[in-house]
Protein backbone atom coordinates (compact mmCIF):
# COMPACT_ATOMS: atom_id res chain seq x y z
CA UNK A 1 0.00 0.00 0.00
CA UNK A 2 1.40 3.11 -1.18
CA UNK A 3 1.64 6.56 0.89
CA UNK A 4 1.06 10.13 -0.86
CA UNK A 5 3.23 12.85 -0.35
CA UNK A 6 2.28 16.26 0.41
CA UNK A 7 0.86 18.17 -2.57
CA UNK A 8 0.94 21.68 -2.84
CA UNK A 9 -2.52 23.09 -4.02
CA UNK A 10 -3.22 26.62 -4.65
CA UNK A 11 -6.10 27.30 -7.32
CA UNK A 12 -5.32 29.12 -10.44
CA UNK A 13 -8.34 32.02 -11.62
CA UNK A 14 -8.55 30.30 -14.36
CA UNK A 15 -7.48 26.46 -15.59
CA UNK A 16 -6.29 27.74 -19.57
CA UNK A 17 -3.54 30.12 -18.30
CA UNK A 18 -0.05 28.98 -16.96
CA UNK A 19 1.79 30.33 -14.79
CA UNK A 20 5.53 29.91 -14.60
CA UNK A 21 6.62 30.08 -10.50
CA UNK A 22 10.18 31.18 -11.26
CA UNK A 23 9.60 33.85 -14.13
CA UNK A 24 6.08 34.79 -12.99
CA UNK A 25 4.89 34.62 -16.99
CA UNK A 26 2.41 33.07 -18.58
CA UNK A 27 1.52 31.00 -21.67
CA UNK A 28 -0.20 34.20 -22.62
CA UNK A 29 2.72 36.30 -22.92
CA UNK A 30 5.02 33.62 -24.32
CA UNK A 31 2.71 31.28 -26.64
CA UNK A 32 6.07 29.17 -28.07
CA UNK A 33 7.55 28.86 -25.05
CA UNK A 34 7.71 25.11 -23.40
CA UNK A 35 6.33 23.89 -20.39
CA UNK A 36 6.63 21.09 -18.22
CA UNK A 37 5.02 19.68 -14.64
CA UNK A 38 8.16 18.69 -12.71
CA UNK A 39 6.48 17.56 -9.71
CA UNK A 40 3.24 16.45 -7.81
CA UNK A 41 2.20 20.62 -7.14
CA UNK A 42 -0.90 21.66 -8.65
CA UNK A 43 -2.98 25.52 -8.87
CA UNK A 44 -0.67 28.53 -9.42
CA UNK A 45 2.96 26.24 -8.89
CA UNK A 46 2.07 23.44 -10.82
CA UNK A 47 3.93 24.91 -14.17
CA UNK A 48 7.83 25.88 -15.01
CA UNK A 49 8.81 27.07 -18.33
CA UNK A 50 11.56 24.20 -19.54
CA UNK A 51 14.49 27.02 -19.87
CA UNK A 52 13.06 28.18 -16.29
CA UNK A 53 13.22 25.01 -14.66
CA UNK A 54 16.98 23.69 -16.37
CA UNK A 55 18.74 27.29 -14.84
CA UNK A 56 17.02 26.53 -11.36
CA UNK A 57 17.84 22.76 -11.55
CA UNK A 58 21.82 23.54 -12.67
CA UNK A 59 21.89 25.88 -9.84
CA UNK A 60 20.68 23.48 -7.47
CA UNK A 61 22.65 20.71 -9.03
CA UNK A 62 26.28 23.32 -8.63
CA UNK A 63 28.06 21.47 -11.60
CA UNK A 64 27.12 18.25 -10.14
CA UNK A 65 24.76 16.54 -12.95
CA UNK A 66 24.24 13.51 -11.08
CA UNK A 67 23.25 15.31 -8.07
CA UNK A 68 19.14 14.95 -7.27
CA UNK A 69 16.78 17.95 -7.11
CA UNK A 70 13.55 18.24 -5.06
CA UNK A 71 10.60 20.53 -5.69
CA UNK A 72 10.56 23.08 -3.09
CA UNK A 73 6.97 23.08 -2.28
CA UNK A 74 6.30 19.10 -2.58
CA UNK A 75 10.02 17.94 -2.10
CA UNK A 76 9.56 15.48 -5.24
CA UNK A 77 12.53 14.24 -6.65
CA UNK A 78 12.05 15.57 -10.43
CA UNK A 79 12.79 13.09 -13.47
CA UNK A 80 16.21 14.17 -15.43
CA UNK A 81 17.47 12.67 -18.56
CA UNK A 82 20.04 13.51 -20.27
CA UNK A 83 20.78 12.66 -24.17
CA UNK A 84 21.95 9.51 -25.09
CA UNK A 85 25.83 9.76 -25.15
CA UNK A 86 27.81 7.92 -28.06
CA UNK A 87 30.30 5.15 -27.29
CA UNK A 88 33.79 7.29 -27.60
CA UNK A 89 31.91 10.15 -25.25
CA UNK A 90 30.85 7.48 -22.85
CA UNK A 91 33.98 6.00 -22.62
CA UNK A 92 35.98 9.18 -21.61
CA UNK A 93 32.94 10.19 -19.71
CA UNK A 94 33.77 7.13 -17.21
CA UNK A 95 37.46 7.90 -17.65
CA UNK A 96 37.02 10.95 -16.39
CA UNK A 97 34.98 9.84 -13.58
CA UNK A 98 37.26 7.53 -12.70
CA UNK A 99 40.31 9.71 -12.65
CA UNK A 100 38.28 12.22 -10.31
CA UNK A 101 37.75 9.69 -7.82
CA UNK A 102 41.73 8.50 -8.26
CA UNK A 103 42.83 12.09 -8.22
CA UNK A 104 42.25 12.64 -4.24
CA UNK A 105 44.27 9.10 -3.29
CA UNK A 106 46.70 9.46 -5.54
CA UNK A 107 47.67 13.22 -4.24
CA UNK A 108 47.37 11.74 -0.72
CA UNK A 109 50.18 9.35 -2.02
CA UNK A 110 52.38 11.78 -3.93
CA UNK A 111 52.70 13.63 -0.46
CA UNK A 112 53.21 10.89 1.36
CA UNK A 113 56.79 9.91 -0.95
CA UNK A 114 57.65 13.81 -0.51
CA UNK A 115 57.17 13.80 2.70
CA UNK A 116 59.26 10.44 3.39
CA UNK A 117 62.01 11.45 0.91
CA UNK A 118 61.97 14.84 2.42
CA UNK A 119 62.52 13.26 6.04
CA UNK A 120 65.54 10.88 4.95
CA UNK A 121 67.14 13.74 3.21
CA UNK A 122 66.60 15.59 6.81
CA UNK A 123 68.14 12.15 8.68
CA UNK A 124 71.37 12.10 6.16
CA UNK A 125 72.09 15.77 6.61
CA UNK A 126 71.69 15.53 9.92
CA UNK A 127 73.66 12.76 10.37
CA UNK A 128 76.37 14.42 8.18
CA UNK A 129 75.76 17.83 10.75
CA UNK A 130 75.90 15.49 14.22
CA UNK A 131 78.78 13.12 13.15
CA UNK A 132 80.82 15.24 10.48
CA UNK A 133 81.41 15.07 6.94
CA UNK A 134 83.76 12.64 6.79
CA UNK A 135 82.68 10.10 9.48
CA UNK A 136 78.60 10.60 8.64
CA UNK A 137 79.93 9.86 5.15
CA UNK A 138 81.57 6.60 5.97
CA UNK A 139 78.98 5.57 8.52
CA UNK A 140 76.44 5.97 5.59
CA UNK A 141 78.49 4.14 2.94
CA UNK A 142 79.16 0.97 5.40
CA UNK A 143 75.55 0.77 6.70
CA UNK A 144 73.27 -1.32 5.07
CA UNK A 145 70.29 0.27 2.07
CA UNK A 146 67.31 -1.29 3.94
CA UNK A 147 69.03 0.12 7.50
CA UNK A 148 69.18 3.56 5.71
CA UNK A 149 65.52 3.57 4.60
CA UNK A 150 64.29 2.75 8.12
CA UNK A 151 66.93 4.52 10.36
CA UNK A 152 67.35 8.25 8.27
CA UNK A 153 63.31 9.13 8.36
CA UNK A 154 62.69 7.98 12.24
CA UNK A 155 65.51 10.77 12.94
CA UNK A 156 62.86 13.61 12.55
CA UNK A 157 60.49 11.51 13.98
CA UNK A 158 62.25 10.79 17.09
CA UNK A 159 63.04 15.09 17.19
CA UNK A 160 59.74 15.25 17.42
CA UNK A 161 58.17 12.95 19.73
CA UNK A 162 60.94 13.78 22.17
CA UNK A 163 59.81 17.39 22.23
CA UNK A 164 56.58 15.65 24.22
CA UNK A 165 58.97 14.80 26.74
CA UNK A 166 58.46 17.72 29.20
CA UNK A 167 60.96 16.98 32.21
CA UNK A 168 61.11 20.65 32.84
CA UNK A 169 57.49 20.09 33.90
CA UNK A 170 58.01 17.70 36.25
CA UNK A 171 61.58 19.15 38.11
CA UNK A 172 58.91 22.16 38.70
CA UNK A 173 56.04 20.67 39.78
CA UNK A 174 58.30 18.30 42.01
CA UNK A 175 59.87 21.86 43.26
CA UNK A 176 56.57 23.14 44.53
CA UNK A 177 55.52 19.73 46.24
CA UNK A 178 58.66 19.86 48.36
CA UNK A 179 58.65 24.02 48.96
CA UNK A 180 54.40 23.39 49.64
CA UNK A 181 52.12 25.69 48.77
CA UNK A 182 52.07 29.77 49.44
CA UNK A 183 50.22 30.11 52.78
CA UNK A 184 51.20 33.54 53.39
CA UNK A 185 48.31 35.12 51.95
CA UNK A 186 45.53 32.52 53.24
CA UNK A 187 43.44 31.45 56.25
CA UNK A 188 42.62 28.41 54.89
CA UNK A 189 42.80 24.85 57.16
CA UNK A 190 42.86 22.37 53.84
CA UNK A 191 45.74 23.18 52.17
CA UNK A 192 45.64 20.05 50.37
CA UNK A 193 43.14 21.50 47.84
CA UNK A 194 44.27 24.66 47.27
CA UNK A 195 44.42 25.67 43.47
CA UNK A 196 48.04 26.38 41.36
CA UNK A 197 49.57 24.13 43.74
CA UNK A 198 50.45 21.77 40.95
CA UNK A 199 50.55 24.13 37.79
CA UNK A 200 49.36 22.92 34.69
CA UNK A 201 51.34 22.49 31.66
CA UNK A 202 50.94 25.34 29.04
CA UNK A 203 49.24 24.95 25.98
CA UNK A 204 51.22 22.32 23.47
CA UNK A 205 52.19 24.69 20.17
CA UNK A 206 52.91 22.69 17.10
CA UNK A 207 54.63 25.49 15.37
CA UNK A 208 56.98 25.63 18.14
CA UNK A 209 57.52 21.79 18.65
CA UNK A 210 58.17 21.85 15.00
CA UNK A 211 60.70 24.24 15.07
CA UNK A 212 62.63 23.17 18.07
CA UNK A 213 62.66 19.51 17.24
CA UNK A 214 64.29 20.61 13.71
CA UNK A 215 66.71 22.89 15.22
CA UNK A 216 67.88 21.14 17.58
CA UNK A 217 70.69 19.48 16.05
CA UNK A 218 71.40 22.39 13.97
CA UNK A 219 71.56 24.09 17.69
CA UNK A 220 73.83 21.41 19.18
CA UNK A 221 76.52 21.32 16.70
CA UNK A 222 76.78 25.44 16.88
CA UNK A 223 76.89 24.39 20.95
CA UNK A 224 79.47 21.87 20.86
CA UNK A 225 82.08 24.06 18.90
CA UNK A 226 82.68 25.40 22.39
CA UNK A 227 84.54 22.05 23.61
CA UNK A 228 87.49 22.58 21.90
CA UNK A 229 89.82 20.38 24.43
CA UNK A 230 86.87 17.21 22.46
CA UNK A 231 88.28 15.35 19.11
CA UNK A 232 84.79 13.25 18.31
CA UNK A 233 82.18 15.63 16.41
CA UNK A 234 79.48 13.27 17.90
CA UNK A 235 80.37 13.69 21.67
CA UNK A 236 80.86 17.79 21.12
CA UNK A 237 77.63 17.31 18.96
CA UNK A 238 76.08 15.46 21.80
CA UNK A 239 77.25 17.88 24.85
CA UNK A 240 76.03 20.73 23.36
CA UNK A 241 72.65 19.43 22.86
CA UNK A 242 72.42 18.22 26.66
CA UNK A 243 73.63 21.68 27.51
CA UNK A 244 70.94 23.71 25.47
CA UNK A 245 68.28 21.48 26.89
CA UNK A 246 69.56 22.00 30.44
CA UNK A 247 69.65 26.11 29.98
CA UNK A 248 66.16 26.14 27.82
CA UNK A 249 64.86 23.80 30.43
CA UNK A 250 65.64 26.26 33.55
CA UNK A 251 64.65 28.78 31.80
CA UNK A 252 61.19 27.55 31.65
CA UNK A 253 61.20 26.25 35.27
CA UNK A 254 62.39 29.95 36.39
CA UNK A 255 59.45 31.33 34.02
CA UNK A 256 57.03 29.05 35.75
CA UNK A 257 57.72 29.29 38.92
CA UNK A 258 57.50 33.08 38.19
CA UNK A 259 54.44 33.00 36.68
CA UNK A 260 53.49 30.54 39.58
CA UNK A 261 53.83 33.07 42.68
CA UNK A 262 52.39 35.70 40.10
CA UNK A 263 48.85 34.11 40.33
CA UNK A 264 48.93 33.06 43.66
CA UNK A 265 50.18 36.84 45.09
CA UNK A 266 47.31 38.58 43.06
CA UNK A 267 44.59 40.90 44.58
CA UNK A 268 40.80 41.73 43.60
CA UNK A 269 40.52 45.34 44.98
CA UNK A 270 38.20 47.33 45.56
CA UNK A 271 35.32 49.09 43.39
CA UNK A 272 36.74 52.50 43.51
CA UNK A 273 38.01 55.41 41.47
CA UNK A 274 41.65 55.46 42.41
CA UNK A 275 42.01 51.23 41.96
CA UNK A 276 40.10 52.04 38.82
CA UNK A 277 42.52 54.39 37.37
CA UNK A 278 45.39 52.06 39.19
CA UNK A 279 43.74 49.04 37.13
CA UNK A 280 44.20 51.13 33.64
CA UNK A 281 47.38 52.33 34.07
CA UNK A 282 48.61 48.98 34.66
CA UNK A 283 46.93 46.85 32.23
CA UNK A 284 49.27 43.91 30.92
CA UNK A 285 50.58 43.77 27.48
CA UNK A 286 51.45 47.02 26.51
CA UNK A 287 54.51 46.59 24.65
CA UNK A 288 52.32 46.57 21.57
CA UNK A 289 52.23 48.75 18.34
CA UNK A 290 51.13 52.45 18.59
CA UNK A 291 47.70 51.99 16.52
CA UNK A 292 47.33 48.87 19.38
CA UNK A 293 47.75 50.95 21.82
CA UNK A 294 45.88 54.29 20.78
CA UNK A 295 42.84 51.81 20.17
CA UNK A 296 43.38 49.91 23.68
CA UNK A 297 43.64 53.46 25.28
CA UNK A 298 39.89 54.33 23.50
CA UNK A 299 38.96 51.06 24.68
CA UNK A 300 40.05 52.31 28.25
CA UNK A 301 38.04 54.79 28.06
CA UNK A 302 35.28 53.53 27.15
CA UNK A 303 35.37 50.93 30.00
CA UNK A 304 35.86 53.96 32.41
CA UNK A 305 33.05 55.59 31.30
CA UNK A 306 30.71 52.58 31.15
CA UNK A 307 32.23 51.26 34.45
CA UNK A 308 31.83 55.13 36.36
CA UNK A 309 28.24 55.31 35.20
CA UNK A 310 26.94 52.00 36.90
CA UNK A 311 28.91 53.13 40.08
CA UNK A 312 26.60 54.34 42.74
CA UNK A 313 26.37 58.06 43.83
Amino acid sequence: MTSKLPVTTSESPSNDIQCCWICFATNTEDLLAEWVQPCRCRGTVQWVHQKCSQRWVDEKQKGNSQQPVKCPHCLTEYIIIFPRMCLLVSILHEVSEVIKVCCPFLVAGVAIVILYWTSVTYGAITLLQVMGYNDGMRLLERTQPLALIVGLPSIPVALILGQFFKWEDSLSNSLLQLTGPDTSTTQIEDLSTLPLHNEPSPPISGSRILCSALLLPTVSAIIGRAFHSIDSNLLKTILGGLSFIAVNGTINIILRRSEYFRKRHKKILDFNESNLSEFANNRPNRSRSDSDTSMAGSNTSMEMLVIESLMPM
